[in-house]
């Protein structure tokens, strides 16, 4: 199904629904455009917060549903089923809560301690599983979550998160055999907002050139 764009052009689903997420960031504070420091220490044009997703209740069942859609498209492509649902805590873990106990599927996440190889639930040995975050960023958290997982049985070959910042971690799962699947972008947000004239051509601008960068 199509649908018409603020400026006449036809948009896809996957557009719409980009679009639509993108606006609910935009309308609970969520997606913020400005200068940030990040805890690594770098500074970015923009900001992404999604801890606050679950207080404003449609639009947290929008992104699980953007989730899930990318889950499906995954598991037709490669002709699966993803047994065993893997959260990174905290963000990660509580939007895939909600698609878990949707889809009737088993959830367990890594145990935040020092024992970085621990999980919390159960995992059936040789079961396949997804390891899944809000936003993907260095991917170091999905590594993590993904070793852990693997550490006790479980078989991890994708990871997910609903938004990638387009940094390095597609390049660090990839180190360890792990390919990362993602619902969109923060550039494909800004795109598609800016063309439904939801985000300003400035505000465009400094998303799609801004790549993290020291302080």
């Amino acid at each position: 199904m199509k649908t018409e764009s603020g400026r006449g052009r036809e948009v896809s689903a996957h557009d719409s629904l980009v679009y639509e997420l993108g606006k609910a960031l935009l309308k609970i504070d969520a997606f913020k455009v400005g200068t940030f420091s990040l805890p690594n220490g770098k500074v970015t044009p923009y900001f992404i917060d999604l801890r606050k997703l679950p207080s404003f209740p449609e639009a947290f069942e929008l992104a699980s549903s953007c989730l899930e859609s990318s889950l499906f498209k995954v598991e037709k492509e490669k002709e699966m089923r993803f047994e065993t649902l893997c959260g990174v805590p905290i963000s990660g873990l509580v939007l895939l809560a909600s698609l878990a106990r949707r889809l009737k599927r088993p959830l367990i996440y890594p145990a935040r301690d020092s024992q970085q190889s621990r999980i919390q639930g159960y995992l059936r040995p040789g079961s396949q599983v997804l390891v899944v975050d809000d936003v993907s960023n260095t991917g170091k958290s999905l590594r993590a979550a993904a070793q852990a997982a693997i550490s006790n049985g479980g078989v991890v070959k994708t990871a997910m998160s609903l938004i990638d910042r387009g940094e390095e971690a597609g390049k660090n799962l990839q180190e360890i055999g792990i390919e990362l699947r993602y619902f969109t972008t923060t550039r494909e947000i800004a795109s598609i907002l800016k063309e439904m004239m939801a985000l300003t051509e400035e505000q465009e601008r400094a998303i799609e050139q801004g790549e993290s960068k020291p302080i």
